[in-house]
């Protein structure tokens, strides 16, 4: 299992201020769920790691751009906005692009970390 963390403030601010939301008092880098793989093998080369690591986050960006369509669906009086003004205070949205180079700022340390204890191993 992996974390998923509250790790912007604007995470934290949407989850405690949406009425819809069951807790109200998240703050930066709660773990706020948790996600699951699983590999058939017991081990892996670092262009599978890789490879692994690509097709999670090209799954991650079309599970945001689903996301984004869904909030359009959302009562006209409960639309974010979606573009530049994220993550200031607000009800606001990034942008896929702006929501993907965030994804990448904040997973690429781990990412790192993971390959150099793999292959250290």
């Amino acid at each position: 299992m992996f974390p998923d963390f509250a790790s912007a403030p604007a995470c934290v601010s949407c989850h405690n201020q949406h009425i819809q939301s069951q807790k109200k008092d998240w703050e930066l880098n709660d773990v706020m769920g948790a996600t699951t793989w699983t590999y058939p093998k017991d081990s892996l080369t670092t262009d599978e790691v890789i490879e692994i690591v690509k097709v999670f986050r090209e799954s991650a960006e079309k599970t945001y751009e689903d996301y984004l369509k869904e909030v359009q669906n959302f009562k006209r009086t409960e639309i974010p906005l979606i573009g530049e003004k994220w993550p200031e205070d607000g009800y606001f949205l990034p942008t896929k692009e702006i929501w993907s180079q965030q994804m990448n700022q904040l997973t690429a340390p781990y990412f790192v970390q993971s390959l150099m204890a793999y292959n250290e191993k």
